[in-house]
């Protein structure tokens, strides 16, 4: 049926009134091709596919007399319908049975009338079909061979009672369906206001965790802050106090070793203004002891010269004398330089005490150094070592005053060996002089 909407054959347009339809087929000089031929021609070929084809009802009707879509003239149609016998054909179809069925086709369309029939293994489709006709409560039917015959209007009974069958077989499946969509979704909905319960109250106890969880944070972080800012303020009093301690220690330490600094400042000046005053005491002996000697010699030196000039007269004895006087003048030279050797030698004691008296002096003030920094420990220690710097310089000043002696002793006794030598040296001189 779609291909008889889609073709347009060309005898249709002609027996329509169209005059455009040509023949396709082509003219030669040798055949003469009519109009009805070309129609016989024409319809056979529609017929053999109207045959391939099997429709049911073939009838072309022109919607109007214009050829343009859309238009519909109801009295055209009508007047075609009825100059072409299609209404005389319905009426005639009306009054007898037009609506015919094979059984096979008819049990397959109206089984939902009699369900329990048609799965009944013992019963053929015609009984079948009986069956469904004398439930549905027809009158106007007859059954044939293959085929059942019903009246005009029993088809649409049947199809009226097949659909209200349908249709409440569908809506006991709908209930059904609906019944088991609804217990379904009220499961689902009861499992998902279970899992929205179970999950609300899940978020509820989370938060409730996460507070106390924040709570417990803020408390370990309020205990941290506090003992930081604690341990803060107490490493800065500490830290004062201590700063405070080492300002007040340093601070007496300081003038402990300035009280110590001007103690040795003292010291020194006093063994300074010691040194120079016996330096000074020493020069003054010397000159004495010089001056003694030199009074001495000259005196010795006078009286020997009155006995040179006695003993000068003997010519004989002059150059003996001279001799023993060269001798007596090199032993005074060798007596001379073993008393300045002797004098060097004390010295070099004196420098060697004074050396003493510097390193004890320096220990002293190592001892002072190691005092502050070993503080009390280092204090006893220190002041022993100060005490024996300090008996040791005693000694040490001692043992000078008691070289100073000698050496003032000697040196007087050198200076009066000296002034001997020097008066008898005189004498002799003059006594050569003289010669």
């Amino acid at each position: 049926m779609g291909q008889l909407h889609t073709m347009e054959p060309q005898y249709v347009r002609w027996a329509l009134g169209d005059g455009s339809a040509k023949s396709s087929a082509p003219r030669t000089a040798f055949k003469f091709n009519s109009v009805g031929s070309q129609f016989k021609k024409q319809l056979g070929e529609l017929m053999g596919q109207l045959h391939t084809m099997e429709p049911h009802y073939v009838r072309c009707v022109k919607p109007n007399g214009l050829n343009q879509p859309g238009l519909f003239e109801s009295s055209n149609v009508l007047h075609q319908l009825r100059c072409g016998g299609v209404l005389e054909a319905v009426r005639i179809s009306c009054a007898g049975f037009p609506s015919k069925r094979p059984y096979l086709d008819f049990v397959e369309h109206f089984w939902p009338l009699a369900p329990e029939l048609y799965h009944r293994k013992d019963l053929d489709d015609r009984q079948v079909t009986e069956g469904v006709l004398r439930l549905s409560g027809l009158q106007g039917y007859q059954l044939g061979v293959s085929k059942v015959f019903l009246r005009a209007g029993q088809m649409a009974v049947l199809d009226k009672q097949r659909t209200e069958k349908l249709s409440k077989a569908a809506v006991l499946l709908q209930r059904f369906a609906r019944g088991y969509l609804g217990r379904l979704y009220y499961k689902q909905s009861q499992q998902a206001v279970v899992r929205l319960q179970s999950w609300g109250r899940g978020m509820l106890a989370r938060r409730q965790a996460r507070a106390l969880r924040e709570q417990r944070a803020v408390t370990v972080i309020q205990k941290a802050w506090r003992s930081y800012k604690m341990r803060q303020q107490y490493q800065e009093v500490l830290y004062n106090i201590t700063h405070l301690q080492a300002m007040y220690r340093g601070l007496g330490a300081r003038k402990q070793y300035a009280e110590m600094q001007r103690q040795l400042s003292a010291l020194v000046v006093q063994s300074n203004w010691r040194g120079a005053k016996q330096h000074k005491v020493f020069m003054a002996l010397r000159n004495a002891a010089l001056v003694v000697q030199g009074a001495f010699r000259c005196k010795y030196a006078l009286l020997e010269l009155r006995q040179l000039k006695t003993e000068a007269r003997e010519a004989t004895k002059l150059l003996e004398d001279k001799k023993a006087l060269e001798n007596k003048v090199k032993e005074v030279q060798g007596t001379l330089e073993l008393v300045q050797g002797q004098r060097n030698e004390l010295r070099q004691e004196v420098k060697e005490l004074k050396a003493a008296l510097a390193e004890a002096q320096a220990a002293q003030r190592a001892v002072i150094e190691e005092r502050n920094v070993a503080h009390e420990a280092a204090r006893a220690e220190a002041a022993a070592q100060l005490k024996a710097a300090r008996e040791g310089a005693a000694a040490a000043e001692a043992k000078l005053a008691e070289a100073q002696a000698a050496a003032a002793a000697e040196t007087q006794r050198v200076a009066a060996e000296k002034a001997e030598l020097d008066k008898q040296l005189k004498v002799a001189q003059d006594y050569i002089q003289r010669l």
